[in-house]
């Protein structure tokens, strides 16, 4: 069946306005590890149990189109960054990926300890 997503309008009613399914999302047989999105842009981590390979695609938000799309190891949380760059959090390789605003990887730091979370603050 796949994962199914759903756009909301919060004021002043909890209407479903629009409802994404495979493969308009991703395939049937991935999984959506996690989910953000600002005015303009949508991030998934989406991960191919086929492949066993995970990814962060930025979609549009207007017509969902996708913009980029970049490998993030074994990547499960993200964060919207300053500039609308991207962090990826991979808590099993203990590493942080740092995307730019174009889907180009500029960073993949390796730490001691898991980061399971990422926030900006």
């Amino acid at each position: 069946m796949g994962p199914t997503i759903f756009e909301y309008k919060i004021p002043p009613s909890s209407k479903n306005i629009k409802e994404r399914r495979p493969p308009e999302a991703c395939a049937e047989s991935e999984y959506v590890f996690d989910i953000r999105a600002n005015q303009k842009t949508l991030a998934m981590v989406i991960f191919n149990p086929e492949t066993d390979k995970t990814r962060l695609d930025l979609r549009s938000t207007i017509n969902f189109q996708r913009l980029w799309s970049v490998d993030v190891g074994e990547g499960f949380r993200c964060c919207l960054l300053h500039g609308e760059q991207w962090m990826v959090v991979d808590a099993l390789n203990r590493r942080l990926y740092h995307v730019s605003n174009g889907g180009k990887l500029l960073k993949a730091d390796k730490y001691a300890h898991q980061p399971w979370n990422i926030i900006q603050w």
